[in-house]
């Protein structure tokens, strides 16, 4: 399974945000920082579902950076991955 790294930053006017540097239109949020890697899973999934559809290509994981969090792909999100890659 792909891991895709995440930052998850407090925001001033509360809550937080998870952004991801290898699929910047990915973004999150949640009141609290596990709601807001929770809800980055689902992101994942919408944005492999959108490269489905719009036969574009899934940019593989970087290493993760310091203050960087890891977010494993759901078993569906990587079969679409796999076949918006295969689509190309």
């Amino acid at each position: 399974m792909r891991h895709y790294p995440v930052k998850i930053e407090h925001m001033k006017e509360g809550g937080f945000v998870a952004t991801f540097r290898d699929l910047p239109e990915a973004i999150a949020y949640g009141k609290t920082r596990l709601d807001a890697k929770e809800n980055a899973v689902y992101e994942l999934t919408a944005i492999m579902h959108e490269c489905l559809e719009f036969r574009r290509a899934v940019p593989p994981p970087s290493d993760p950076l310091a203050g960087e969090l890891l977010v494993e792909l759901t078993a569906g999100a990587e079969v679409l991955a796999l076949l918006a890659s295969e689509l190309l």
